[in-house]
């Protein structure tokens, strides 16, 4: 309801799909499902990378991301929301094609989907979309870290993960609106409270 509202009474998703998908993957396709791909990668690169070469915020890295996943966690059991493809397999909403299932059948793997189905460990974690909040918060540290010049190309990844993900039926446009916003809120707001709670030095 949210989607249809803010697109005009249209689901993004059907609007993308409608444009970009023939039924036929495409060099596109290959481009966001390797972005969303990414979410289980990036974050360990980031931290790794700032651990080597801003070692003092090290710590504050990692705690955003735990905060981040708990946020989410939490978010999760209070409000379990169905992704766009499981919407449409029990038809509350028209139909659509999860495009992940079709990247991999081209890359001649047929058994992948159903195994991710199988570990995948909670199907109704979609509000807040953590790719979109992992993607955001990675733009954000890339930019405070790196400056300028690595925060532009930084911020082609969270662009690949909003629409690519929407695109794919794996979220709402609501969910990574909210997942953003986490992302936000976990970057400005940790700083603060592990400088509150840190230990003051005594003379």
């Amino acid at each position: 309801n949210a989607d249809r509202w803010m697109f005009g009474g249209n689901l993004p998703t059907t609007l993308l799909q409608d444009v970009l998908w023939d039924g036929r993957v495409k060099w596109y396709d290959f481009v966001f499902y390797l972005a969303y791909m990414l979410h289980f990668v990036l974050p360990f690169a980031l931290a790794l990378t700032v651990w080597k070469t801003r070692t003092k915020y090290y710590w504050q890295v990692i705690s955003t991301y735990l905060v981040l996943s708990f946020a989410g966690f939490v978010t999760f059991l209070l409000f379990p929301a169905a992704p766009p493809w499981m919407a449409a397999e029990k038809g509350m909403i028209e139909p659509i094609t999860r495009i992940s299932s079709d990247v991999w059948f081209a890359l001649g793997i047929h058994d992948f989907p159903s195994l991710y189905n199988k570990i995948s460990p909670n199907p109704v974690a979609a509000m807040p979309s953590l790719h979109a909040a992992y993607a955001t918060l990675f733009a954000l540290f890339i930019a405070k870290f790196y400056g300028k010049k690595w925060a532009i190309t930084a911020a082609i990844y969270p662009v690949l993960i909003y629409v690519g993900t929407v695109y794919q039926g794996e979220h709402y446009a609501i969910d990574e609106i909210i997942g953003g916003l986490y992302a936000v809120a976990a970057f400005m707001l940790v700083p603060k409270v592990m400088k509150l709670l840190r230990p003051k030095k005594t003379n």
